[in-house]
């Protein structure tokens, strides 16, 4: 961990940015990881004011592999606009887990996101993305685990949203415990978790082919349903703006700039 930070300091360095935010994601946060897997970390920066008030389109992302580390971070005003939106990356990054570096404002970017949160946009993103996973597994005689893995978890995200109206947990067996399955589905998706750390595995795809068509089921019933039972709510952009200014003036006021309201 302290090496992650570390370079994480020699970024802020590099590009004369404030980093407020960073996070583990991937198999790690998932809770699929095995001793082999990369850290994928995810961060959130501020630049200097001036960078804000050119004319031109500045880059908004920071990018930078290292030995088993890849550093990947967005610009706050990237980070705002797609938590606007609700968009499930953004919201992926603001979990309570495997945090390196938090900066006292990120609190206020979190009761923003709950406030704002959609539960139209993130079922689409996940049905989306479970049936294309599911796409990608067919005509194949064997699948590895993490295939069926990358289908299980935005189908229980879809699962809890949809009950809760509320963005689920990052790790899998979070999602699952709350989620209402029956018993030879849970069954088959504690089977394939068990199985997480064996990605080499495996597996005749008649193994689980049951799981895989109640799960194309049940998202063909929530693509249905997105529509009927949950507006497309979008966030008011004016709190947005004032969170922006606002993250600004906490960041670089101590630095020998000064806003005025």
């Amino acid at each position: 961990m302290d090496h992650i930070v570390s370079s994480l300091l020699e970024l802020e360095d590099q590009y004369g940015i404030k980093i407020i935010y960073a996070v583990e994601a991937g198999s790690r946060a998932w809770g699929y990881e095995s001793e082999a897997s990369d850290y994928d970390v995810r961060f959130i920066y501020v630049n200097r004011v001036q960078h804000y008030l050119s004319l031109q389109n500045k880059r908004d992302v920071i990018e930078k592999a290292l030995p088993q580390v890849e550093l990947a971070g967005w610009d706050i005003k990237k980070a705002l606009t797609l938590l606007h939106k609700s968009n499930p990356s953004i919201l992926e990054w603001l979990t309570e887990e495997n945090i390196y570096i938090e900066h006292d404002t990120v609190n206020k970017i979190r009761r923003l996101a709950d406030k704002s949160f959609s539960p139209y946009k993130v079922l689409h993103h996940y049905v989306r993305m479970a049936k294309k996973n599911i796409i990608h597994l067919e005509n194949k005689p064997f699948h590895h685990v993490k295939d069926y893995i990358h289908i299980i978890r935005p189908f229980l995200s879809c699962l809890w949203v949809s009950k809760l109206q509320a963005f689920p947990p990052n790790r899998i067996s979070a999602t699952l415990k709350r989620t209402d399955l029956s018993e030879t589905v849970r069954e088959d998706i504690e089977c394939i978790l068990n199985l997480k750390t064996q990605r080499s595995v495996l597996i005749d795809k008649k193994r689980f082919i049951s799981l895989i068509e109640t799960m194309e089921f049940d998202l063909k019933r929530l693509e249905n349903m997105i529509t009927e039972s949950f507006g497309d709510h979008t966030g008011n952009i004016e709190e947005f703006n004032e969170l922006f200014l606002e993250i600004l003036k906490d960041i670089w006021n101590g630095y020998g700039v000064r806003l005025t309201d």
